[in-house]
């Protein structure tokens, strides 16, 4: 109203040779005029959007916000990575994760005056459930978690179950000569040297009878003997020996199928149970990067070898499964002893290369393998877009927002017309200045709030935004309709209408 009340006392009055009633009548006009200007604004905005789109998330945002929106996300293409992009990612992603534009939204929003708790504190709150978040992926993938010792335990507890199935196969069993494995045995003493010879004494002394050099004929005695041999190879380290207690082993073994034929069903019961108490060991180096650690290729051989039953087990073996449980298990000990760092447990669980998810895909699946490495890439991704905008010494992506803000926030110009004389005017020219700079200051606020805001939102709100953006992307910036509206309803009307309040004037 001020600025037109200055322009139509100008006006008129440089027609009228600065005529008192006709300078008045101008200023009146004028003041109409700009009274009614926000309510022609309204109607060609009201008219461009009957022309480009249905009203979406994106037609209750200011124009400058709508004019980012549609010059940032002009390209189709650019749009459908995007919500590709969110899609895979779950409804926790936000634009500034799959976009640098969008970070850089966010980040520069972060730092405005007022702003700041509107951005930081929707992903802070998302940090916060990331451990959760992890820990339903791993056990909806996964499966639950197993403490190894718990597991040992209950392996050892059936390994002691299969004592009564021993008892029983010995039941009515006949002496048995083991002379020819002594002497055997002998024989390797003899030739034998070092670790390897020491071993043999140990073992050729078990099959005397106890505190005697006497053999002895019980087949309980060489069961114990093949037993205690067993515990040997555990611990020993020297290849001579390892070979030396093999031989050894097997033909006490021989001898026992013989002497006590029933001795094989819980002799394949119990190999069956040490085959997975250690196939859990095993299973806890798979993610390993050392030595011991197999590479995919070896895993899938001792996956299936260790599925074929052995002896008279019958079915296939739980070795795989027991595999799948050290696996799960040490991937619980890597997240709860990085509980606070996203990207060491990623590193830790991902490894370097594909070996890791090769692996995990052995044991779990392929299928679920993928999803939860993407789980984890979604957390690194939200991880460090927390650490950016909240964190981030990244002044540049700052500053490009800020830039943006500030062409958003610049008063527009109010000609001081060097007709426009006297007091009266130069006051109603300061006073619309005043007007415009608070104008754009709220615009700018609002423009930082919207963008801002957009750039964090999560779930429904983002889905509404992102489908908004595809829907737009194909519309062209321009109409030539529009461009018709907006002339007809400013320029040629605007004319007119200066021309018949002139004509009045006169």
């Amino acid at each position: 109203m001020l600025s037109g009340t200055g322009i139509g006392a100008a006006d008129s009055g440089v027609r009228s040779d600065f005529d008192p009633k006709q300078t008045a009548l101008g200023a009146g006009v004028g003041a109409m005029v700009g009274v009614a200007a926000p309510v022609i604004g309204n109607a060609i905005g009201s008219a461009v959007r009957s022309f480009t789109t249905s009203p979406d998330a994106v037609s209750g945002l200011s124009g400058p916000a709508q004019r980012y929106l549609q010059e940032a996300m002009a390209n189709p293409d650019k749009v459908a990575l995007l919500r590709d992009a969110l899609s895979r990612m779950g409804d926790d992603a936000t634009l500034a994760d799959v976009s640098p534009e969008w970070l850089g939204v966010a980040r520069g929003a972060a730092t405005q005056p007022g702003m700041r708790d509107a951005i930081v504190t929707p992903l802070t709150e998302r940090a916060q459930g990331a451990n959760a978040r992890l820990a339903a992926a791993i056990d909806e993938n996964l499966g639950p978690n197993v403490v190894p010792s718990e597991v040992e335990a209950n392996i050892a507890g059936n390994q002691q179950a299969v004592g009564p199935a021993y008892r029983q196969a010995f039941q009515g069993a006949s002496p048995y000569d083991v002379q020819p494995i002594a002497d055997a045995i002998d024989a390797d003493i003899n030739r034998l040297r070092g670790p390897a010879q020491n071993a043999l004494r140990q073992v050729r002394g078990m099959l005397n009878v106890n505190g005697t050099d006497q053999l002895s004929s019980d087949p309980r005695v060489m069961f114990e003997t093949r037993q205690a041999i067993d515990g040997m190879l555990s611990n020993e380290q020297n290849v001579k020996a390892i070979s030396a207690l093999t031989e050894a082993r097997q033909m006490l073994d021989d001898a026992l199928t013989r002497a006590v034929p029933q001795i094989k069903e819980p002799d394949a019961m119990y190999a069956e149970l040490a085959r997975q108490n250690d196939a859990v060991s095993r299973g806890q180096q798979v993610l390993d990067s050392g030595r011991t650690a197999p590479r995919p290729s070896e895993l899938v051989q001792e996956v299936q070898q260790g599925a074929q039953p052995q002896g008279m087990q019958i079915g296939p073996s739980a070795v795989p499964f027991r595999l799948s449980q050290g696996a799960r298990a040490e991937i619980d000990r890597i997240v709860g002893t990085n509980t606070n760092d996203v990207a060491r447990m990623n590193q830790l669980i991902k490894g370097e290369g594909d070996w890791n998810r090769a692996r995990l895909a052995t044991l779990f699946g392929q299928d679920k393998a993928d999803r939860l490495f993407q789980v984890l890439e979604n957390e690194k991704a939200f991880a460090d877009t927390t650490n950016r905008v909240t964190r981030g010494s990244d002044t540049a992506m700052a500053n490009r927002f800020g830039n943006m803000l500030d062409n958003v926030s610049r008063t527009a110009e109010v000609p001081a017309d060097t007709t426009m004389t006297g007091l009266g005017l130069k006051v109603a020219h300061k006073a619309v200045r005043s007007v415009l700079d608070d104008q754009a200051e709220r615009a700018g606020s609002r423009f930082a709030n919207e963008l801002g805001s957009l750039s964090v939102a999560q779930g429904a709100q983002r889905d509404a935004l992102v489908a908004a953006l595809a829907n737009r992307a194909g519309v062209p910036m321009s109409d030539p309709r529009i461009a018709a509206l907006v002339a007809a309803m400013t320029q040629q009307g605007g004319r007119q209408l200066t021309s018949g309040y002139g004509n009045l004037g006169r």
